[in-house]
């Protein structure tokens, strides 16, 4: 029946009769799965876009069924709506007055990442760096706390890593030793308190709507579903600089001295768990500064602020200084590889050391002479001039990213891929948004996304993730003032359906395709072969096939036994040979054959089996049982990891 005002929704044997179905919601039905389509043919463009930074992308990629995600999207959209209005329907009318939104939250993220991780956890390290970690995590569970954090960087190398976000695996390798599982179990766990967090930040910037919505967002994020298995180190540094996001909101709200202590501590291991993470929380604490500002309160704000820059950055840049060879090296080469302009230990040290106290009592310092500007953007009341102070922002946005256009333009870019369509547009709209509705709390939430899209000195899908955070909490805002709830539950399951479908249907293929999974599969037929025999172990050759190997070939050999060890279950005994040139290779032929190994296992960096690698004289007393050479290669490896095994025909295995 048609009235004034709308369509009355059919009676479907739910409560969803209350509901008009007017104009825009009809609409928004609709316009959720075109915008869906332009997400599925954007992903389909992204080998073009992303470069050989990105792990998850391929050139040439062939296996790319767009079709297939739309169809589903199509049924399960709608289904998506139906299940989320009855969850909150179960014992409240609105997400606002859920009795018990801890366990709705808990209910829904747990739901979501339990669906996409019984796929995920079985896909192959897609990024080689997860090797580092696994040796950093041996030395912590080798040799300890304290001499983790003192010889970081002198007594064994580190690369451009820093140390508190492989301390976490340190201390499970030490409880349950080097596990994959265990290790992909607390990332698991991991992501669901950094969710429960965000509804907690959610909460406090706005309502318990909007945390409710912001924590199941934030699991929707197809990349960020794909990056849980993988021993990384960005969703440890994303947990840590949510939590001290947290705990600084709840220590600047009330004065308390032990929330600063906490805090303090967080940010240590924060700004020490990546590289990149001091753009995170320098937005962070400067959009504490703006809120400040923007009160006009008396100096006790601007004390407590002071306070928490100095217990932020105090330790911290102690502990920079006693470590001053290992850190400033890291900022050199992070600086020579991405701008021009020459350093040394000592420019380095004056620089951070003026900025350290600049930063601290920076409060004091600015607050005044800014104070006019944020209260033109942020306070007018008169609407050409809220209007004109919108633009204005944007302009100054937009402005900014000129200065690093291009990387700018790869994370834009880059987030309805990353994240979906609908939660890129949200968090875009939302920024207009909390300047219009006056949402000063939210103001980190912008400069703790923003900022490192302006200033991210290099291009990577992963390096934007401590931000997925702050996205999700700009949409949970976008949303929550949304009036019309029907609109509201169709966004929202909008979101978590083509996050789901983008990263089971899309991204999971990718993963599984990557060569790597020739590895894993190989490692995992050989340990299912042994276990009829313990005592047994069994021949691992290495046949580098291009210059770039060959140069390499040390780190490559140290780097073997740790995809054998990250891959299996239990210890496995092997002897590793490296073939380098063909005679080499004659003669380790001849040691297999004469040493009677039951299993042998053959690593090629190349694309496709080659039989006469397999010379007549190894095969006469060997049979080939698997031969692993499938899918694709991310640019960044550069060579496909092909695993031939061999079983020895004389052995008999009672």
């Amino acid at each position: 029946m048609i009235k004034a005002g709308g369509i009355k929704a059919m009676d479907l044997g739910i409560p969803l009769t209350k509901y008009k179905l007017n104009y825009r919601s009809i609409l928004l039905l609709f316009a959720i799965p075109f915008l869906f389509a332009i997400n599925l043919f954007l992903i389909g463009k992204g080998d073009l876009f992303t470069g050989y930074r990105n792990m998850l992308f391929y050139y040439n990629y062939q296996d790319l069924n767009l079709l297939f995600p739309f169809i589903v999207f199509i049924l399960l959209f709608p289904i998506s709506i139906i299940l989320l209005h009855i969850l909150s329907e179960k014992n409240t009318s609105t997400l606002d007055t859920i009795k018990n939104p801890s366990a709705f939250v808990f209910l829904i993220v747990v739901a979501i990442i339990s669906v996409s991780q019984i796929f995920f956890l079985n896909i192959p390290e897609t990024n080689p760096d997860f090797k580092r970690y696994f040796i950093y995590a041996q030395i912590f569970k080798e040799h300890g706390l304290l001499y983790y954090f003192t010889e970081w960087g002198n007594a064994f190398p580190t690369h451009v890593d820093l140390p508190t976000s492989s301390l976490p695996f340190g201390i499970l390798f030490t409880i349950f030793g080097p596990n994959r599982l265990v290790i992909q179990i607390f990332s698991i766990i991991i992501v669901i308190i950094t969710a429960y967090v965000i509804f907690l930040l959610g909460s406090k910037i706005k309502s318990q709507k909007c945390g409710i919505i912001s924590s199941v967002i934030f699991v929707s994020f197809p990349f960020l579903l794909t990056q849980i298995p993988l021993f990384l180190m960005d969703i440890i540094s994303t947990f840590y600089i949510t939590l001290f996001a947290f705990f600084s909101y709840i220590y600047l709200e009330r004065g308390s001295i032990s929330f600063l202590l906490i805090s303090g501590m967080i940010f240590f291991l924060a700004i020490f768990s990546k590289g990149l993470a001091p753009l995170f929380l320098v937005g962070i604490l400067l959009g504490f500064l703006i809120i400040t500002i923007l009160k006009n309160a008396n100096n006790q704000p601007y004390l407590r602020l002071t306070m928490l820059n100095a217990m932020c950055i105090a330790p911290s840049l102690l502990y920079f200084i006693y470590l001053s060879p290992t850190f400033s090296g890291l900022v050199q080469s992070m600086v020579r590889q991405n701008y021009s302009f020459p350093l040394n230990w000592t420019i380095i040290f004056v620089g951070i050391l003026i900025f350290s106290l600049i930063f601290i009592i920076m409060p004091l310092l600015v607050a005044f002479p800014f104070k006019n500007f944020f209260n033109f953007v942020f306070k007018v009341t008169n609407f050409p001039f809220k209007i004109l102070a919108i633009l204005l922002l944007y302009f100054i946005i937009f402005g900014l990213m000129s200065i690093n256009l291009w990387k700018s333009y790869f994370y834009l870019r880059s987030l309805p891929i990353a994240l979906g369509i609908l939660p890129a547009l949200l968090a875009l709209i939302s920024i207009s948004c909390i300047i219009w509705k006056k949402e000063l709390a939210a103001i980190p939430l912008i400069l703790w996304f923003l900022i490192p899209v302006i200033f991210m000195p290099n291009t990577m899908y992963k390096y934007l993730q401590p931000a997925y955070p702050a996205i999700a909490l700009m949409c949970g805002l976008c949303i929550s003032w949304i009036k019309d709830e029907m609109i509201q539950k169709s966004i929202i399951a909008g979101i978590i359906t083509s996050g789901l479908i983008i990263a089971l249907c899309i991204f999971y293929p990718m993963c599984m395709t990557h060569s790597q999974i020739n590895l894993k599969n190989g490692v995992e037929y050989i340990e299912d072969s042994l276990q009829s025999n313990q005592n047994q172990g069994f021949r691992l050759i290495y046949i580098p096939t291009t210059e770039r190997f060959i140069e390499r070939i040390d780190l490559f050999i140290k780097h073997i036994p740790i995809w054998l060890d990250y891959y299996s279950t239990s210890q496995m005994r092997y002897n590793l040979s490296v073939i380098q040139s063909p005679l080499e290779y004659q003669d380790i032929i001849n040691d297999c054959v004469n040493e009677n190994a039951m299993y042998i296992m053959i690593i090629s960096d190349c694309s496709e089996v080659n039989e006469s690698v397999l010379l007549p004289s190894i095969l006469e007393n060997y049979s080939v049982m698997k031969v692993y050479n499938h899918g694709y290669h991310a640019a960044y490896w550069w060579n496909t990891q092909q695993v031939i095994i061999l079983k020895n025909n004389q052995v008999i295995v009672t």
